[in-house]
């Protein structure tokens, strides 16, 4: 029996199936439910299909008249993620564009670029970086008064300190996931 790293999302159809599903029911167009449906059946989202949902995306805000910047982010882990930065027109009110931004993102984009940040390719990617951050995490939390198991890998260690950054100590919080270098989990 194959073992699921602490990272994973899952086995990958049953991960897609649930991204079909909400899809299918938060109004999502047919091009990015069909994305999603083609990814299942060839084990991975191409970042092609999220870069062409992205600029679709773009589209949808332009038409609206938002000013759309794309691109392709790279994570710490080295993972690239096609992204974009979009202004409202002045003459919208912040609600009436959030629901712009949100109707045109849901049609267009959003199961899509979720489900390809999530999938094994990029958690696997995560997981090994994460992995590699084990002695800077180490590190940050002995010296922010914690003690680290001796025997946990960089993952649990990670767990750590997300745990650490939750609590608050007169008003401040100790951030061993930024200073070791991790952008997520």
């Amino acid at each position: 029996m194959e073992t699921e790293e602490p990272w994973s999302a899952g086995p990958f159809t049953e991960f897609i199936d649930k991204y079909v599903e909400e899809a299918r029911a938060g109004d999502a167009s047919q091009e990015q439910v069909d994305a999603l449906i083609a990814s299942r059946e060839s084990g991975k989202i191409d970042v092609e299909l999220v870069r062409e949902a992205i600029a679709a995306n773009a589209q949808c805000l332009e038409e609206s008249g938002f000013t759309v910047s794309v691109s392709d982010g790279v994570k710490a882990s080295g993972y690239v993620v096609p992204q974009y930065v979009a202004e409202h027109p002045s003459d919208l009110s912040t609600p009436q564009a959030d629901a712009l931004f949100d109707a045109c993102e849901k049609e267009t984009s959003f199961w899509l670029s979720s489900a390809y940040q999530l999938q094994p390719e990029a958690r696997n990617a995560l997981g090994a970086y994460v992995t590699s951050r084990e002695p800077q995490l180490r590190e940050c939390l002995s010296e922010n008064g914690y003690s680290p198991d001796l025997e946990a890998t960089g993952w649990e260690l990670a767990m750590q300190a997300l745990e650490v950054l939750g609590e608050e100590t007169d008003g401040n919080s100790v951030d061993c996931l930024s200073a070791s270098g991790i952008d997520g989990l």
